[in-house]
């Protein structure tokens, strides 16, 4: 019985990250690293699919959701990374997990990105999230960035230096930084 309790324990806990990702489609937009492949979220054109789960750019969500486990090396560590998310959204594991833990609920796609997007900006969850439809300022600041960065098709370090927590901006967002406050002149 401990043997059972303790693998239904690892499958809460590892969550997200372990889902296998549809095959990879044969060409990336440009703008993605040399990693990107399909991402486990992507629906063909026309499924039904909640308006938030849309994808900025075709990549491997669940790998570099992965990383966001890199300092969870054990069990208990993995079930303390996840609670963390939890709290800052305010929502229990079923909230992504389905009751019997075989699955995951329509929010998945969106969970990966937003683990993978924080591993690699440097922010934690409750950075962004005071709940799951509360932002802090930083997270509403990220969201508009986020719809362009869906209509650009690029990832945030086209704009952002990572681990940075936003704050750093490449050239390419400094130069947009500067034509927004150009067009906002009046």
């Amino acid at each position: 019985m401990r043997e059972v309790a303790a693998v239904v324990l690892l499958i809460c806990v590892v969550g997200l990250a372990w889902a296998e990702p549809p095959a990879a489609p044969a060409s990336a937009p440009s703008e993605a690293p040399a990693s990107a492949a399909a991402p486990a979220s992507a629906a063909a054109p026309g499924s039904e699919r909640p308006p938030t789960v849309a994808v900025p750019v075709e990549a491997d969500w669940q790998a570099r959701a992965l990383a966001w486990f890199k300092d969870a090396d054990t069990e208990k560590a993995r079930k303390a990374a996840m609670r963390e998310a939890g709290r800052a959204i305010k929502q229990p594991c079923r909230y992504c997990h389905t009751p019997d833990w075989q699955g995951y609920t329509e929010v998945q796609p969106v969970a990966r990105q937003m683990m993978a997007l924080s591993v690699e900006n440097g922010v934690t969850c409750a950075d962004c999230h005071v709940g799951k439809g509360e932002l802090t300022h930083l997270g509403e600041e990220a969201r508009p960035m986020w719809a362009l960065a869906h209509e650009r098709k690029q990832f945030c370090d086209a704009c952002h230096v990572p681990q940075t927590r936003f704050k750093q901006l490449t050239d390419a967002g400094r130069a947009f930084e500067a034509e927004s406050k150009a067009q906002k002149k009046p």
